[in-house]
């Protein structure tokens, strides 16, 4: 299975958190980058790439483009449209409003690091 074909799952999460790059169907595997981490489809690609190189672990992948995609949509309600917005305050405050357990704060916060 190709790299693309795994990241997959990134490609179906991010279009839960609302706005993307392309929609849904572009012949661009990366075409689910939600826009916060994409504000434009070079960006986007280096996005994909990222997290289909560093990240082998399907499941790993899986997890942490949830946790991508869920940040990026709070950023949206938060009116943060670019990732170079964001200040350590915001990943406060989107950590101190989940109602997860311990782990799963850690493994949010793991991926938001990437």
């Amino acid at each position: 299975m190709s790299s693309a074909q795994e990241f997959g799952s990134l490609e179906l999460v991010a279009q839960d958190a609302g706005r993307s790059v392309m929609k849904a169907g572009s012949p661009q595997p990366y075409s689910g980058v939600p826009l916060l981490y994409a504000p434009d489809v070079s960006a986007a690609k280096r996005t994909f790439e990222f997290f289909a190189v560093t990240i082998r672990n399907p499941n790993t992948r899986k997890a942490y483009a949830r946790a991508a995609a869920d940040f990026a949509t709070w950023c949206d309600l938060q009116s943060i449209p670019d990732v170079r917005q964001v200040q350590p305050v915001h990943v406060a405050a989107y950590i101190e409003g989940l109602q997860i357990a311990a782990p799963s704060v850690k493994q949010r916060l793991a991926a938001l690091r990437m």
